[in-house]
């Protein structure tokens, strides 16, 4: 079992573990040269600004911190640039050293942007050099809104600014990933929702998802338990655990609404119902939960570890659980389904944690798990 924010809670049966309180992770570096082993290869400088290779300890006169003495140099008015391949909608993690040697702190930047213009200063995000005359370590988030990502380091001034002298080390990109802390290596790929530091995403409600690709299994018997941390905004509804095969299927936990809604969908059957206990609209941190046992037609549903009361307004339950619907790959969804071709029905609030396991909890299990984070949220 690999290390998880929360060592106290159940992992009998876990089989996936989502906490972004430490569980954020990295896809492959696309940076090529954000060392500069390989002088400034990849790297160009626009309309007349100066690139070179520097030993750091020599120039600017101390050490950069990265892999080694190298760093990019770069003099003039605007600044340099590199491309990247991305995804529309992805979420990306950027982070380098930086040395302001301008003598004038925040002049100078990491952006980036849909354009190598290199004069122009609007970007997708940036990351500000400062104090003066030291190295920093930056890091930043931002969302792809192009097939193709420029990273440009150096001046802000636009072109008046004379030299902006400024050095860069250690400059990598990678796409964002929520890490399966349960050791199956279910890591999940991050689409526009914003991270928050104080360890959750937030989700808009448009177009905002986490999705594990085709593959994933539950390894179970039939039988299980979803669980998240979540904290509703009071509009819309959402899935978690949707799941997509190219049809309009899933199973799911449903965190919006007054209460825990319920809304399966298998080969033209459904069953649209709704807790009716505890509310999980008021913007507060609520652990809902959704356990099955195999051959039975009765769920149970918790929050906060307290049994909810739901009923049935529409078709009725059945008695499968997620990939026993179907015998095909899968992708799991954190905040859509998919339905007629396309994502949908998206959340709006913030989610923490994502809990499923192979085997129906108890409420006892479920309590200790509740019992071991509420204090992360103030419960």
């Amino acid at each position: 079992m690999a290390q998880h924010y929360g060592p106290n809670i159940v992992t009998d049966g876990l089989v996936l573990c989502l906490d972004a309180k430490d569980g954020l992770g990295r896809g492959p570096n696309l940076i090529s040269n954000g060392e500069f082993t390989d002088g400034t290869s990849g790297w160009t400088g626009y309309a007349g600004t100066t690139l070179s290779r520097a030993a750091a300890s020599s120039d600017p006169g101390s050490a950069s911190g990265g892999s080694d003495d190298f760093c990019l140099k770069v003099s003039g008015p605007y600044m340099a640039y590199t491309s990247i391949s991305t995804v529309i909608g992805k979420s990306y993690w950027v982070a380098l050293r930086g040395y302001e040697g301008g003598g004038d702190p925040g002049r100078n930047s990491l952006k980036i942007s849909n354009t190598s213009d290199g004069g122009n200063l609007t970007g997708t995000s940036e990351v500000y050099i400062t104090p003066d005359a030291t190295w920093v370590a930056k890091t930043q988030t931002f969302t792809a809104t192009a097939t193709t990502t420029y990273i440009r380091v150096g001046a802000n001034s636009g072109g008046g600014g004379g030299s902006n002298l400024s050095y860069f080390d250690s400059i990598s990109v990678y796409e964002m990933l929520w890490k399966d802390l349960s050791g199956n290596g279910n890591d999940g790929s991050v689409t526009s929702a914003v991270y928050n530091s104080s360890g959750y995403f937030d989700f808009d409600g448009t177009d905002d998802m986490v999705k594990i690709s085709a593959g994933f299994s539950f390894n179970d018997n039939n039988e299980g338990t979803i669980a998240a941390w979540v904290k509703h905004d009071g509009s819309g509804n959402g899935y978690i655990g949707a799941f997509r095969n190219n049809a309009n299927k899933w199973f799911s936990l449903r965190p919006g609404g007054t209460y825990i809604g319920i809304y399966d969908y298998y080969n033209g059957t459904r069953a649209i119902g709704s807790c009716s206990t505890t509310a999980v609209d008021d913007s507060k941190w609520h652990y809902i939960t959704r356990a099955k046992t195999n051959g039975t037609t009765s769920d149970r549903f918790y929050v906060d570890g307290i049994t909810q009361s739901y009923s049935i307004t529409d078709g009725a339950l059945e008695d499968k659980w997620f990939d026993h619907h179907d015998s095909g790959t899968l992708e799991f969804l954190i905040a859509p389904r998919w339905a007629n071709g396309a994502y949908g029905g998206f959340y709006d609030g913030n989610i923490a944690t994502v809990h499923v396991y192979s085997r129906p909890l108890s409420q006892s299990e479920i309590l200790q798990n509740f019992n071991a984070q509420r204090s992360r949220f103030g419960v």
